[in-house]
């Protein structure tokens, strides 16, 4: 048995986040991970990585959405395969690997691979099931971040071929090697709505079930509805409203019965309701541990549970289980373990991103908060079909959005669709971040042509109607 002074149970952000904080700083490290020779996690093999570069494969064979002068030949869904998307992505998940690797023998971090479980509050065993081996480790300290794993009722048919759970073609067991002609999604969440526009971008005929009646309610509602007319104009058949009632195979064909009696037929069904913290195996029960009803790990705001020697962070404690929050939760929960100083981050400026195509990013209140609130508020918007970047780079459809108060100026929220809005809506962060005011933007030059011009826009749009009606 080997003592270590922390050991990571998970390489995904949070744990790997972890680890390298607590190898730079000297501490004896050991990552786990049950994927054999595989570090990385859901983030790296079937999630964050996998379906971000798939997205920007499709975009750079169909040239999707640009402007006619920049568009590509109309690709057929049959001159495409599955094996051939794959292909193109596992390039890039075996090149974030060996960065991984490499930072971790750099820090001189050790990793085992197997299944991890305690058998009592400091000691774990690993069984790696290749090697027909396992490995008792004790450890000072205990990360957890272990993350979720798709859910999959017992009424659902997975079989990989024709019915799928959110792991999609990634997983291991994926049996299917041609594009599907049509697709139905039950499940239009992140996931769910990010596979239904990449596949209807390929020309595949796309299908949505969801329980909800609005498509992501937690955003703010005129990006929303600016999404859901570039998804009619997709021919995307959204059925919102209604669950599955059903969901069988029948000869080559998959059937989704809702709880509407309709029955949508397709090549391929993709199960996408929601995924479950990945804790089955670790005997949380011996360390008094507590979870939530839904089954994630409760920890304080340095990521630590109940037994003050074992922390957990990342999507196995829930909300908002992003891995740009991950990410931090490792570094902050590291810093906890090591008793250094955790400067406060202010959760109210997450930023999140959807990569639908377009991709939507956000950071602050939403329009519909700000009236529940009863907060005086403007907004300015900016159409990207007024700048000259989005012109140039053939990307015309998009909108940004500035929410500030109408009676001290100071931005409330940005919300931004259209090309390249992950990365636009930091500039709105920092300037929430320092307190500013909606005119930084009208006093600040920014360089041209440049995507940060449509702040500019946005912020003369906005103040421009709070000025009409001071008058």
């Amino acid at each position: 048995m080997e003592k270590y002074d922390v050991c990571v149970i998970g390489s995904g952000p949070a744990g790997e986040r972890c680890a390298i904080e607590c190898g730079s700083n000297g501490l004896k490290t050991l990552v786990v991970d049950k994927r054999e020779r595989k570090v990385g996690g859901v983030s790296l093999h079937t999630g964050t990585i996998p379906s971000k570069t798939l997205r920007e494969v499709i975009l750079d064979l169909t040239g999707f959405g640009l402007s006619s002068y920049l568009a590509k030949e109309n690709i057929k869904p049959e001159e495409i395969t599955l094996s051939e998307l794959y292909k193109r992505v596992d390039s890039i998940i075996s090149c974030e690997q060996d960065v991984l690797e490499a930072r971790f023998r750099s820090k001189k971090i050790d990793v085992l691979y197997g299944t991890a479980y305690f058998t009592d509050k400091n000691k774990i065993e690993i069984k790696n099931k290749e090697r027909n081996a396992t490995y008792t480790i004790s450890a000072e300290k205990f990360l957890i971040a272990t993350g979720t794993e798709p859910r999959r009722p017992e009424d659902v048919p997975f079989d990989y071929e024709f019915v799928y759970d959110s792991d999609f073609i990634f997983s291991p067991e994926n049996k299917r090697h041609s594009l599907p002609r049509s697709l139905t999604v039950v499940g239009a969440g992140v996931i769910g709505m990010e596979y239904a526009l990449m596949f209807a971008a390929l020309g595949v005929e796309v299908s949505i079930v969801d329980r909800k009646n609005t498509i992501f309610p937690y955003i703010d509602g005129e990006i929303n509805r600016y999404l859901l007319d570039i998804m009619m104009s997709m021919n995307i058949n959204i059925y919102s409203g209604r669950n599955y009632k059903r969901i069988f195979k029948e000869k080559d064909k998959v059937y989704v019965v809702t709880t509407k009696d309709e029955k949508i037929e397709s090549d391929a069904v993709l199960f996408t309701q929601g995924r479950i913290p990945a804790t089955k195996d670790l005997n949380l029960e011996i360390l008094g541990v507590k979870t939530d009803e839904r089954g994630y790990i409760k920890t304080n705001k340095f990521y630590q549970t109940d037994n003050p020697d074992i922390f957990a962070c990342g999507d196995v404690i829930g909300y908002p289980s992003l891995a740009s929050t991950s990410y931090e939760q490792g570094r902050v929960a590291a810093r906890a373990i090591m008793g250094l100083p955790v400067h406060s981050h202010n959760p109210g400026l997450f930023p999140f991103a959807i990569y639908t195509i377009p991709e939507i990013a956000s950071v602050g209140k939403t329009e519909e908060e700000l009236i529940k609130e009863n907060i005086p508020y403007e907004k300015g918007i900016a159409f990207y079909h007024d700048v000259s970047k989005a012109i140039i780079k053939g990307r015309r459809k998009g909108m940004l959005k500035i929410l500030f108060n109408r009676e001290n100026w100071r931005i409330l929220g940005i919300h931004v669709i259209g090309d390249q809005a992950a990365e636009i809506v930091h500039i709105g962060q920092v300037a929430m971040g320092l307190n500013t005011t909606v005119d930084y933007f009208l006093n600040t030059v920014f360089n041209y042509p440049t995507w940060a011009e449509i702040y500019r826009i946005a912020a003369f749009n906005g103040l421009n109607k709070l000025t009409c009606d001071l008058k």
